[in-house]
This record gives structure tokens, C-alpha cells and sequence, in this order.
């Protein structure tokens, strides 16, 4: 029997997730340590892995503002289709400087090939740099402190970008869901159907996300996200 009512709010969580608005990681801490102030995500970075990432950033001889990539997820259903990666990467080329960081697994690659090929077909135009399969743990803290903004499905990179200081769009999509396991903090951008089933299954939720649409959020009225936006930290929530 659970004694911590936190706990027990955890368990009986998954059984009404669509009436949840409680980070897991604020569910963790209520039912460990217990109620305190709130402490963002906060990740070290050296001075030689800074280093290595302007070095490689450096390869691409771009000055755009450079927008890491995430299109693969641990699992299937919680990506977002490779070809409408490439399709949103191609919009926001038309519509503002940028240079892509594309980061992600060795295992990724196939994906990554997939919206690469969808973003030359619908003519993108910005400098594309390739770091899938090049990074470790603290070279992909390091590359994405670099950047000015992450846009992904929900991963574990999603929570590098959040600890490194820089603004997250997250596709949420699948079984996931943003109260849940979303960027943690302010500042960030989540997108998510709104589905009677959410959260539920891809095949429910991809025809409602559009590339445009998702462009129009990395730009559009949200423009100080590449533009203005600093790596010292996201700026406050609209």
C-alpha cells in the first residue's frame, strides 16, 4: 500500500492521463523529497566539448542562425513522419535565414536520409549540417548550446536542449503526452492534436500536423525564436 499521496496520484495518473497537468518530473519530486522551489534543468558542459562543437559548426561556413534537428524518437510512434521533417525544414528555409544542425543516432540515419531527400524535393535552400551519429552525451549538450532553438519529437534530446538553455518545439505525437514528459520549463513550444483518444496512436494523430503550419510556428509570429534568441537561456512564455 502506497502511504504518499503523490504516489498514489502517480498510479491512479494512468488511468485518466488526458485530465493530468503535472510534469513527471514535479510527480517524482512531490513523491520523494516533497514539496520546495522550482529548479530548472541545468546540464555542465567543458570547455573542450565547446570547443569541438564551434569547430564543427564552424565546418559549415554558414553566419545563419543555426536550428538543431531531432527526427528520430526511441520508438516509431512517437516521431513524426521523416518526409514532413523535411517538408517543415524546407518551409522555414523560405521563410528565414537558417542553417540546420541535424542530430540524432547511428540508428536514425535511415529517417534522417528519408527527410533529407523530402527537403530537397520541396527546394530547401539552407545549409544542412550532418552531426547524426557523431555525438556523445556531452558533444550533444555542447553542439546544442550552440543553437538557438530545437525543433523534435519527444526525446531524449528534447531534454538536452532543455538543460543546455535553449527553446524546444516538441512534436508530441503518439502515446505521449506533453503534461507528461513535454519541455520542462517555460519558454518552450509543444505541439499536440487534440484528439478525443490522446494520448493514442500516430496513425490517429499525423494528419494533423501540417509542415506549413509547423513552419509558420518556427517563424511567422514566433520569429524571436531565430532571430533574437540568445543560448543564455529561453525567453519567457508568450
Amino acid at each position: 500500500m502506497l502511504h504518499n499521496p503523490w504516489l498514489n496520484y502517480f498510479v491512479d495518473m494512468h488511468q485518466h492521463r488526458r485530465f493530468n497537468r503535472f510534469n513527471l518530473v514535479d510527480i517524482y519530486a512531490l513523491g520523494g523529497s516533497g514539496p520546495g522551489p522550482h529548479a530548472s534543468l541545468q546540464l555542465s558542459i567543458s570547455e573542450n566539448e565547446t570547443e569541438w562543437a564551434r569547430q564543427f559548426l564552424h565546418s559549415g561556413n554558414s553566419h545563419a542562425p543555426l536550428m538543431a534537428v531531432q527526427i528520430g524518437a526511441s520508438e516509431a510512434i512517437k516521431a513524426w513522419r521523416p518526409e514532413s521533417f523535411g517538408r517543415t525544414m524546407a518551409a522555414i528555409s523560405r521563410l528565414t535565414p537558417v542553417t540546420f544542425v541535424l542530430i540524432g543516432t547511428p540508428g536514425e540515419s535511415d529517417a534522417v536520409h528519408e527527410a533529407l531527400a523530402a527537403y530537397r524535393g520541396a527546394q530547401g535552400s539552407a545549409t544542412l549540417l550532418d552531426a547524426v551519429g557523431k555525438t556523445d552525451l556531452p558533444k550533444l549538450a555542447a553542439l546544442l548550446a550552440q543553437c538557438r532553438l530545437l525543433l523534435t519529437n519527444d526525446t531524449g534530446p528534447m531534454h538536452v536542449a532543455v538543460g543546455v538553455g535553449i527553446p524546444v518545439i516538441d512534436l508530441s505525437v503518439g502515446h505521449v503526452d506533453f503534461n507528461e514528459t513535454g519541455p520542462y520549463g517555460r519558454g518552450h513550444w509543444v505541439v499536440q492534436p487534440d484528439l478525443g483518444c490522446a494520448p493514442c496512436g500516430f496513425d490517429r494523430a499525423h494528419g494533423f500536423l501540417g509542415p506549413r503550419r509547423l513552419a509558420h510556428v518556427a517563424d511567422g509570429d514566433r520569429r524571436t525564436l531565430l532571430r533574437e534568441a540568445t543560448c543564455d537561456g529561453p525567453p519567457d512564455a508568450p
